[in-house]
């Protein structure tokens, strides 16, 4: 798990269910698909299939 403001990268070589939990409630866009998941969620559950990496951005607008 890799996290900053406005970024988080989770890596996984073991499945199952995951919940990444924020802070504080926010925009959450996931970057390999450009899908934005909530615009205001305090977390983000996920079944990972490995080996898979999610990544995620956290922001008002689309990040690219």
């Amino acid at each position: 798990m890799l996290a900053s403001d406005t970024v988080a990268a989770l890596h996984s070589v073991k499945a199952g269910p995951r919940t990444l939990h924020f802070p504080s409630p926010r925009p959450v866009w996931d970057l390999l698909t450009g899908e934005q998941l909530g615009a205001n969620l305090s977390q983000v559950e996920m079944t990972i299939i490995p080996p898979e990496t999610r990544l995620f951005f956290f922001g008002d607008e689309k990040p690219w």
